[in-house]
């Protein structure tokens, strides 16, 4: 395969899992700024104290809400490649009756289809070439 040079690379291929991330990177740094800018507003009196105290707990809620995002988003990509790599051991291992299945919420549901296929390709090459 032929390498592609860096300019010619595309860079969104428009997977759920890229705009998902990239849309948690953003909201990370914003809220991480935000909370910055609110304790300096709160510190210099520029937001009415009240008020200054409920916008400074709602963006460290959020703030929290989106690392706990973070964990699940990591587990929906995480999960299904874990369970990728048992289900290719199993099949090196000569075990070909296992198919692989992920959860909807997971990622990569083309790939266990994908891999289920290659799993049925093979059964089915091995039978016609035993009963040769």
């Amino acid at each position: 395969m032929e390498k592609v040079p860096f300019y010619k690379k595309k860079w969104f291929v428009g997977t759920k899992v890229q705009r998902d991330l990239v849309i948690y990177i953003i909201c990370m740094c914003l809220l991480s700024q935000l909370l910055v800018i609110s304790s300096d507003l709160t510190e210099e009196n520029l937001i009415i104290e009240p008020y200054a105290q409920y916008f400074t707990v709602l963006i460290q809620i959020t703030f929290y809400g989106c690392i706990i995002y973070g964990l699940r988003l990591t587990n929906c990509i995480a999960g299904p490649l874990s369970r990728l790599k048992i289900h290719m051991d199993e099949v090196a291992a000569g075990k070909t009756d296992s198919e692989l299945h992920f959860r909807k919420s997971d990622y990569n549901l083309d790939l266990a289809e994908s891999f289920n296929a290659v799993l049925r390709n093979r059964v089915h090459k091995n039978n016609e070439d035993s009963s040769s």
